[in-house]
């Protein structure tokens, strides 16, 4: 199921996870697009007494600095954004130099940061 509401507004952000989790056919997985929407969950999830991980496991995307220090610490993804950054601004430069070269790729692979918000399947 993929569930979508504005990243900006808590209100519906928050009454979207809200729904999910009291459906009757509740996830028992969530992977959120970033950390701050994956700490939302957490704290909706223990709001409604849900246990992470037993009840529900949790990732985020991005590796935050406050995904450690949640509870549970949040594991998530980490896309080494910084090191993106300069690799992309390199690669314009690059291009600034020699507009008529051929374009460059790259494809980044995150890092899985294994922390405590997940956990098997509950029966």
């Amino acid at each position: 199921v993929v569930t979508a509401s504005p990243r900006y507004d808590a209100q519906r952000r928050d009454a979207a996870i809200r729904a999910m989790l009291t459906a009757p056919d509740r996830p028992t997985a969530i992977l959120c697009l970033f950390d701050s929407l994956a700490l939302s969950v957490l704290d909706i999830a223990a709001d409604l007494g849900l246990s992470v991980p037993g009840d529900l496991s949790v990732l985020g995307f991005d590796n935050i600095a406050p995904a450690a220090h949640a509870r549970p610490a949040l594991s998530t993804f980490d896309a080494d954004t910084m090191a993106s950054a300069r690799c992309l601004a390199k690669m314009l430069l690059k291009r600034l130099e020699n507009p008529g070269a051929a374009p460059t790729h790259r494809l980044i692979q995150p890092k899985l940061v294994l922390r405590h918000s997940h956990g098997p399947a509950p029966d």
